[in-house]
């Protein structure tokens, strides 16, 4: 078994269900469990076991992860997914617990000649601080021009992206193409130490042979933390990512690094930072239906409180898993019909629903409306359903129900039909 199917598979000792709905993962039953399991997460990445309060747990986040002089109170970080983690998502993503979410890669170039798409993934929400912009070009005099302009001014962190391997970036030195130019690469994370203002500069890369020497450069360049993609740029996707490569890279460097590539689930997170010497764990396909991970509570994920929540009887198989507690490969679906976090959703009332709270398929659409056109929340809340509905029950009735449907309004109401009347087709 290697390292990413570990972390992908949730490969810690499943010891059974607390009585909050919660996955027990190596003896762990609750969200004070998990705190205790990742507590004590110092700068590289060690686990002091046993400090098992929320406040212990709050104690330990708040320096967990330092980039620069910002201090992060979780180290787990979502990941930029151009087309996923748009404002919308982040903003819910950041609901849930995430220490650190990034905007969608933003060109220096487009920026710098005004593109108005290009402006439009700046937004971001009032919960993202501090806040973050992924840059990428490849030309060190853009990302200084880049910088001085005011649509940037409001970012706390700058990050670069030289991790992307797809062709329409990379053909343009883009990217992951930027691997083999380390010169040019240490030129680039310097001219945004320069024109940064004192921001932390962080990078996103990926492994491949020279990459504890590429990392190296970076630091001397002056990046405040590194995240690094498990595969290299020809896995592009696809293979197992090799987190024996990013704790070595974690291992070889002075700053923080956190990890990345096939965390899917809380006993991945916690096998990561306990493992591999990373500082954090970035987290992207594996929060795409799954925002909660960043809550660390493997409970009933569409929103329920402890017992059963309101999306199906209590105890029942309501998520399609196996039983005897292991996961399936649908993002952590326990054997109570839990998915991962009601924490994050237990402070968010909504009248539509009287008294229970908002559950994260339903706010996520509502925050959608709120920044978008109807007909973008509606097409892009498609997409993610796609991850929400992973291995539900009735999911292929729902989704052709709601290929019809127009408007945002629609789709809001068959899907609070589906968590809530008679019962929900998640039963």
């Amino acid at each position: 078994m290697t390292a990413g199917d570990t972390i992908e598979r949730g490969a810690v000792a499943i010891a059974g269900v607390g009585g909050n709905g919660a996955v027990a993962i190596a003896g762990v039953g609750s969200a004070e469990g998990f705190a205790s399991a990742t507590a004590g997460v110092g700068g590289n990445g060690a686990i002091a076991d046993g400090v098992g309060s929320a406040e212990g747990f709050a104690s330990a986040m708040a320096a967990a992860l330092k980039i620069g002089k910002i201090v992060l109170t979780s180290p787990l970080i979502l990941a930029p997914l151009a087309g996923y983690t748009d404002v919308a998502f982040r903003r819910l993503c950041r609901d849930c617990g995430a220490g650190l979410t990034v905007t969608e890669m933003t060109s220096v170039k487009g920026l710098c000649y005004g593109s108005r798409n290009t402006r439009e993934l700046l937004r971001t929400a009032p919960n993202e601080r501090p806040s973050c912009v992924q840059l990428f070009g490849s030309d060190p005099a853009f990302f200084e021009r880049a910088l001085a302009l005011p649509e940037l001014a409001g970012f706390d962190i700058i990050d670069v992206n030289m991790g992307c391997p797809m062709p329409k970036i990379t053909k343009n030195g883009d990217g992951s193409a930027l691997l083999s130019d380390p010169a040019k690469a240490a030129k680039i994370v310097a001219a945004c130490v320069k024109a940064g203002g004192g921001r932390p500069v962080t990078v996103k890369m990926r492994i491949f042979g020279d990459a504890i020497a590429f990392a190296r450069a970076l630091c001397d360049a002056g990046a405040a933390m590194l995240a690094v993609h498990g595969r290299t740029p020809a896995q592009r996707y696809s293979g197992a990512a090799d987190w024996d490569a990013i704790g070595n890279i974690a291992r070889a460097l002075p700053i923080p690094v956190a990890g990345n590539g096939d965390v899917v689930s809380v006993s991945g997170v916690r096998f990561a930072l306990k493992t591999y010497g990373v500082s954090g764990v970035m987290i992207g396909r594996g929060a795409l239906g799954n925002p909660a991970i960043f809550s660390g509570a493997d409970g009933d994920y569409f929103g329920g409180h402890s017992g059963g929540g309101y999306v199906g009887a209590s105890g029942g198989d309501y998520f399609g898993a196996a039983n005897g507690g292991a996961f399936s490969e649908c993002r952590g679906v326990a054997a109570n019909g839990g998915y991962a976090g009601a924490a994050c959703c237990d402070s968010f009332p909504d009248s539509a629903v009287g008294e229970r709270p908002l559950p994260p398929v339903l706010r996520h659409l509502n925050y959608l409306t709120e920044y978008f056109p109807d007909r973008y929340a509606v097409t892009g809340m498609r997409k993610h359903l796609v991850y929400y509905l992973c291995g539900v029950p009735g999911a292929k009735r729902l989704k052709s129900k709601i290929a019809a449907l127009e408007t945002a309004a629609g789709l809001f109401a068959e899907l609070k039909s589906a968590l809530y009347q008679n019962g929900g087709v998640f039963t």
